[in-house]
């Protein structure tokens, strides 16, 4: 019910009360700025919804002015619960502060 096409698709009577994807990357990427992150990496599941957040997500923290080292899609399953592999491959490769 978050994806901005719901609203776009011209039906009189559909209607949210929740914000959209693109507001939500938006605060998002305006929070890590706040929080004075300046290299962020972005980790997010393989699926339309999240691919759609993580863009407006790493698109606003361009404009913001934060670098974006990494984006990295993982394939959940009930039985995923372990990222540590994909997080030791980033602590070694790129420096990041979120």
């Amino acid at each position: 019910a978050s994806s901005p096409a719901l609203t776009r698709q011209g039906r009189r009577l559909v209607f949210r009360n929740i914000p959209t994807d693109e507001a939500d990357g938006v605060i998002l990427a305006e929070y890590a700025a706040q929080q004075g992150y300046k290299r962020v990496a972005i980790y997010y599941q393989q699926d339309s919804y999240s691919r759609g957040l993580a863009n407006i997500f790493e698109r606003r923290c361009y404009e913001l002015g934060l670098s974006v080292v990494d984006r990295l899609p993982y394939e959940f399953t009930y039985k995923t619960s372990d990222f540590s592999t994909d997080f030791e491959l980033w602590k070694r490769q790129f420096d990041f502060d979120a």
